[in-house]
């Protein structure tokens, strides 16, 4: 995927989608809201728990906000290591376009790490091409295909089916609150690139990552195909104080960009129209 180096697109779209946004969706505003919120709510479970059960909730409690920390760490240190690789792999791709071993730059993204250092020992082959077609068929084929719902290893591909037309989905409702807006449908991040979400439009994704985050400062409301309620969205989203509601199968393909959408966080429930 490019990075916002290779393509300020999509930044400069958020940009100017949150500089455009009113005062009370300032993020860091819903930050400290929802801090308040959640230190009354430990006061209050700690006053009704019995004081033999007091310690082992606070110790629970640390250790969710340490390691929920952690793993958006872990994603952010991540990132910033790609960024550091990318502009090397993307030279390593020029090269081996230029020197014939594959057709397009493109087709770079598509060789093994092994391949990789192969080609750059000196070590050429003429089945690169074959390796490459082959590859981007199958992940053609993949694309068509959805994982169960609970599986074990190794899953069996679902073909993916033409949902059918409803005017009301029910899923997972993560973060509560109401929200009524235009649809906004981003299938994926390349989608994100080329979309701008207005204010107080409803964001309709797959699912959501740390690159989404900055969507969800002008969104009125988040529904999402995946995910539960320690997801990326469900957590993000009650961060930033508007609801949320994840697992709804089939929402991107029965919600169509720009239907009107309401949908409530507490209970769950997305109506369309």
């Amino acid at each position: 995927m490019p990075s916002w180096s290779d393509d300020p697109t999509f930044v400069l779209s958020v940009i100017k989608t949150n500089a455009a946004a009113t005062a009370d969706r300032n993020p860091r505003l819903h930050s400290e809201t929802g801090q308040r919120t959640r230190e009354e709510l430990e006061k209050r479970i700690l006053f009704l728990l019995r004081p033999s059960a007091r310690a082992p909730f606070r110790k629970y409690r640390d250790w969710l906000q340490k390691y929920a920390r952690a793993r958006e760490r872990s994603k952010a240190c991540w990132v910033r290591s790609i960024r550091l690789s990318r502009p090397v792999l993307l030279e390593m791709a020029r090269r081996c376009q230029e020197r014939g071993i594959i057709s397009s730059e493109g087709d770079f993204w598509y060789l093994t790490f092994p391949e990789m250092a192969a080609i750059f020992a000196g070590q050429r082959e003429s089945s690169y091409g074959q390796r490459v077609a082959s590859r981007r068929a199958e992940q053609l084929r993949l694309q068509t295909m959805n994982l169960p719902e609970v599986f074990e290893a190794p899953p069996q591909l679902v073909p993916t089916e033409a949902a059918a037309p409803a005017a009301a989905l029910s899923g997972l409702g993560v973060s509560r609150g109401q929200a009524a807006g235009r649809a906004r449908v981003i299938t994926s991040a390349a989608a994100a690139e080329e979309s701008e979400l207005l204010p107080g439009e409803v964001l309709v994704a797959p699912f959501t990552d740390a690159a989404w985050t900055p969507l969800f400062v002008s969104a009125a409301g988040v529904v999402v195909e995946t995910g539960g309620m320690l997801s990326h969205a469900a957590t993000v989203a009650r961060e930033y104080g508007i609801p949320a509601v994840v697992a709804v199968r089939g929402a991107t393909v029965r919600i169509r960009d720009g239907d009107l959408v309401t949908l409530d966080g507490s209970a769950g429930t997305v109506r369309i129209g």
